[in-house]
């Protein structure tokens, strides 16, 4: 659940050119040829932040039909390359360059919208994704005005409901997910049940299994830094 880290120098990628799958919209994003996880931070939701390396979801928010669509499900459009941009940006018309905006993150709202269109061909993928996104309102604010609020608002639950459904049972990573999701619930007892049962297959799961035993404990339902 933890990602492992890899100690490697960042820096920008070609630049590639996609369209939007439903209205054609051209967009344009920086690959990245190396990363750098130093630094690095996860939650308890299976979520890893590194610094030195791109952050990004697989999936883009179209700005023009405002639709949600997988980076690697678009059409390649082209690319410019960073070793003879000139030359390379002659494979992407002016037109089209011209409209191309950079890609924008979907919001957790964005991905319901989409999910309830059925416009996601990975359900399982894109859940995960909107769940961490509405985690995101925890994950990097301190503010907590309206917290109970946040956590209950009800097309988080929906997703939540609906991802529990679509995980893997026998996936100790994905287990520990559900775990995860059941303790977000206040569902201490029930999460505590699973978490006994798994047994994981590498040394972050074990570290990230013990952290999940004791925040359910302690009644703690609130996303937890590793």
């Amino acid at each position: 659940m933890v990602g492992y880290l890899f100690s490697f120098m960042k820096y920008s990628g070609n630049t590639v050119v996609i369209s939007c799958p439903y209205c054609e919209q051209p967009a344009h994003y920086s690959g990245i040829a190396s990363s750098n996880s130093f630094g690095g931070k996860a939650w308890t939701d299976g979520y890893c932040f590194y610094p030195m390396s791109n952050n990004c979801s697989s999936y883009t928010r179209c700005f023009a039909c405002k639709d949600v669509y997988g980076i690697r499900d678009a059409k390649r459009i082209g690319m410019m390359s960073i070793t003879d941009f000139v030359d390379d940006s002659l494979d992407i018309p002016n037109e089209i360059w011209s409209k191309s905006k950079p890609i924008a993150e979907p919001s957790d709202e964005d991905m319901y919208n989409s999910l309830n269109k059925g416009l996601l061909n990975n359900e399982k993928e894109a859940r995960i994704i909107a769940w961490w996104k509405s985690n995101d309102k925890f994950r990097f604010t301190s503010d907590s005005s309206n917290i109970d609020e946040l956590l209950n608002e009800e097309e988080r639950i929906q997703n939540m409901n609906i991802l529990m459904n679509l995980l893997t049972k026998d996936n100790s990573y994905q287990s520990l997910m559900y775990a995860e999701i059941l303790r977000q619930r206040s569902n201490f007892e029930t999460s505590l049940s699973i978490l006994n049962d798994i047994s994981p297959t590498s040394d972050s799961e074990k570290i990230v299994k013990k952290m999940l035993i004791d925040l359910c404990a302690s009644k703690k339902a609130l996303l937890t830094q590793i």
